[in-house]
């Protein structure tokens, strides 16, 4: 998966910063395995990393035009 750097680190942040809770919701909301809620963002998949960034840039976007 290709994304800018600045992207690649709001994702980071977005994920190491979610509380246990937090991560396994957004797990259960995609249908993922429950255990990835211990991994630091290096470490989890490709393509939940892929949903984390969609979700860091939706929430941007509504930043921006919210504003």
């Amino acid at each position: 998966m290709y994304m800018n750097t600045e992207m690649h680190f709001k994702a980071k942040d977005y994920w190491n910063n979610l509380s246990k809770d937090n991560r396994t919701k957004l797990l259960q909301e995609y249908n993922f395995w429950l255990g990835f809620s211990d991994y630091l963002y290096d470490y989890i998949p490709e393509d939940l990393k892929t949903v984390i960034v969609l979700k860091v840039d939706i929430n941007d976007q509504f930043e921006v035009f919210g504003s």
